[in-house]
């Protein structure tokens, strides 16, 4: 547990504005707030111009006072570390990254009808002789789930009829050995075939039918994903479908951690997810803006971030998205054990 003489770490000038925002608040003097939180008015005067930093305890008790959430005042005045200057996203001009800042409508999470897929073209240009390959006639949950893989660890090469999705070789054998393995023989009638590669595990598949499909009905272009977004028949589609196209791409490539803080041991969550391609980012950000989340997105050095901080969006994410990952059920399921009521806040 957090000791009582924990310190906290506010962004610049933010702890005399925390202070001075309580104050307003609460409508009180300063002696009058320093004796609610039973402190002398001195060493509040100290707090309030910087002269040393808050213990949690205050922290807390003026949370309490005013009805703020831990993880809003997280977020407002304590998260520097996230918030720096060259960590916010800088868009180029007219790519729309403006959309972080319009709230959008949120979408109800509930089953949505199947999507009828155009195979017109890729039945044009499929191998003339037959082979057990069956393409899915619709976009449903199980393939929009699988697009996610894809986007995810997968890839899909421009010069041979070639597709690969390959993970961690150390903690994802069950996700490819159960999960994946039903999945594309469901999709696809494929049976995969897992193996170890010299630094990872999963599987190779040479089908000329396979990139037909993907190229052709699903519109995912092959090669480097650079630059590469979301497939626009999953973006004009439905909540259904975006649900399960972002838990197979954050089974695949998101992090689900657990952080220490304020002398607290792995308590809190944090879902995180990056990529190369500035367009695929935005994507994303958007679906789960459109979910109901209130996603960051971060510009790094050479690739975009998108976050998901707190209990809160932990839960929803968990009980809206889930995972079908065992690396990040395990994750969970150890958190929910240490953290049993943290675990079940509803909107910390």
């Amino acid at each position: 547990m957090l000791c009582e003489t924990a310190r906290i770490s506010f962004q610049k000038g933010k702890q005399m504005k925390f202070l001075k925002d309580a104050k307003l608040k609460l409508g009180l003097e300063w002696k009058e707030l320093a004796a609610k939180l039973d402190i002398n008015s001195g060493t509040l005067h100290s707090y309030y111009y910087g002269y040393s930093s808050l213990p949690f305890t205050v922290v807390a008790n003026v949370c309490g006072l005013c009805g703020w959430k831990m993880d809003d005042v997280r977020e407002k005045y304590l998260t520097a570390e996230f918030e720096t200057a060259e960590n916010k996203i800088v868009g180029k001009k007219g790519y729309g990254f403006g959309e972080g800042r319009r709230k959008l409508p949120e979408v109800p999470a509930r089953e949505e009808a199947k999507i009828e897929l155009n195979l017109a073209e890729f039945m044009e240009l499929r191998a003339a002789k037959k082979t057990n390959f069956i393409p899915p006639k619709f976009l449903d949950e199980n393939l929009a789930e699988e697009m996610g893989i894809h986007l995810g660890d997968g890839f899909l090469s421009d010069v041979k009829k070639e597709f690969r999705v390959k993970g961690d070789r150390n903690n994802e054998r069950k996700y490819y050995d159960q999960h994946l393995k039903r999945l594309y023989k469901t999709l696809f009638n494929i049976d995969i075939k897992n193996r170890d590669y010299k630094t990872s595990y999963g599987f190779e598949i040479y089908s000329k039918e396979l990139w037909l499909f993907k190229t052709g009905a699903l519109g995912i272009p092959p090669g480097k994903k650079d630059a590469i977004r979301i497939p626009k028949s999953v973006r004009v589609s439905n909540a259904g479908i975006w649900r399960a196209f972002l838990r197979g791409l954050m089974d695949t490539d998101g992090c689900l951690e657990f952080k220490s803080r304020y002398g607290y041991v792995k308590y809190y969550p944090v879902i995180s997810w990056s990529a190369k391609s500035p367009y695929l980012a935005k994507d994303v950000f958007v679906l789960f803006k459109r979910l109901g989340f209130a996603p960051k997105l971060y510009k790094k050095r050479d690739s975009y971030e998108i976050c998901l901080y707190g209990y809160a969006k932990f839960r929803k994410y968990m009980q809206m998205i889930g995972w079908n990952n065992e690396k990040h059920l395990e994750k969970a399921r150890e958190f929910e054990k240490i953290w049993p009521n943290l675990a079940k806040v509803q909107g910390a």
